[in-house]
């Protein structure tokens, strides 16, 4: 029995809307009764490097690339193999019973407890063992994701010019937007982001001529180099302060992520694709689902009319678009993974806590570390 993919679209949509609307404000009013109007840690401590006040679409843009990571890369579409209904209510039943709400509430809470991190929580409202506990756990969950995740990317990049000129272009040019929000042009948002999104809109649509010119070596790089340089960007990621790249980049990589989505349901409403297992291409020893998607993306944009010629283009396309979306969950767990160590050692040596806080170490530290 065949089944068209417009169904799953539109069930879909209509699911998560609705969930949104009414489980999402259930939650939002009476289990944790959000108060909009109260200070949060960002404005009271506003350090300068990892407390920074932010617009708000900036802040939605950050934490819509790194939640939505690449969950769905690397499960439901593996999943598939059993067939589509697995994958499916994975994401739909898991999205708004589990994941949604795991992460509004850590989220909540973090910023209900001036910014601390769930084992500080787990510290102060149950015991030290507890935080302890929490602490390690979280720790290797963190450094567990990190690395399948790296290897998703460095899988997507291998020998792909293209898609590594593109997604490296996204650190230089969100450099640039922190610094002319920060200093040249305070807080023009929207002048921001039209010059960041054109940009990197630039980096996608020259990307084709980087690996075809004599540039391409230079972008060219086996699985393990790029793990490497994978680390070391994460390094600075984690260690820079939040508004001069962690936050520029992921918001701005944020609209290429709506917008190939977007532009995915529309070739799935164009096309009406039958659902089939099979991709037509040899996916063995790939790790992840993220090649196995983007063989299914550029299916569905190759089959639109006057686009049957571009299948290989839109393939390259969707690898780049996924490493895009997956480094900005490899940054942000990064540093998150900073603060825990930085929490760990700071038992031991209470100054550790205060590595970072570049703009006010002598004060903060004096502070909060000798008080």
């Amino acid at each position: 029995m065949e089944m068209n993919g417009l169904y799953l679209v539109i069930a879909s949509a209509l699911i998560l809307v609705i969930a949104y609307r009414l489980y999402g404000s259930f939650v939002a009013a009476k289990v944790l009764t959000v108060n909009q109007y109260r200070t949060t840690p960002a404005v009271a401590i506003n350090d300068g490097v990892d407390y920074v006040p932010t617009n708000k679409w900036v802040t939605f843009g950050q934490h819509f690339a790194a939640i939505a990571g690449a969950g769905p890369l690397v499960g439901p579409v593996i999943a598939t193999q059993f067939g589509y209904l697995p994958g499916v209510l994975w994401i739909l039943i898991g999205s708004v019973l589990a994941g949604a709400v795991h992460d509004f509430v850590l989220l909540f809470a973090s910023v209900r407890y001036n910014g601390k991190s769930i084992a500080d929580i787990a510290k102060s409202e149950i015991s030290s063992v507890a935080g302890m506990g929490t602490l390690l756990a979280t720790l290797f969950l963190l450094i567990i994701t990190m690395a399948g995740m790296a290897a998703v990317v460095a899988n997507s990049l291998e020998n792909s010019p293209w898609g590594f000129f593109t997604v490296s272009a996204t650190i230089p040019i969100a450099v640039f937007i922190g610094v002319y929000l920060r200093w040249i042009r305070p807080g023009k948002i929207r002048e921001a982001t039209v010059i960041g999104v054109a940009l990197i809109m630039a980096a996608v649509v020259y990307g084709p001529n980087i690996a075809h010119s004599s540039l391409a070596p230079y972008f060219t790089w086996d699985r393990k180099s790029i793990q490497i340089m994978l680390a070391v960007y994460s390094f600075f990621a984690a260690a820079l302060p939040v508004w001069l790249l962690l936050a520029p980049r992921g918001y701005l990589s944020t609209y290429m992520k709506v917008g190939t989505i977007g532009a995915l349901a529309l070739g799935i409403i164009l096309v009406m694709p039958v659902l089939s297992q099979m991709v037509g291409e040899d996916l063995m020893h790939r790790p992840g689902g993220a090649v196995s998607l983007a063989v299914g993306m550029a299916h569905i944009f190759s089959k639109i009319p006057n686009m049957d010629h571009l299948m290989s283009y839109w393939y390259h396309f969707c690898i780049m678009f996924e490493a895009l979306f997956i480094l900005t969950l490899i940054d942000t767990g990064t540093r998150v993974s900073r603060y825990m160590v930085q929490e760990l050692l700071g038992m031991a040596w209470p100054q550790t806590l205060c590595m970072g806080n570049y703009d006010s170490m002598f004060l903060h530290c004096h502070h909060h570390c000798y008080g």
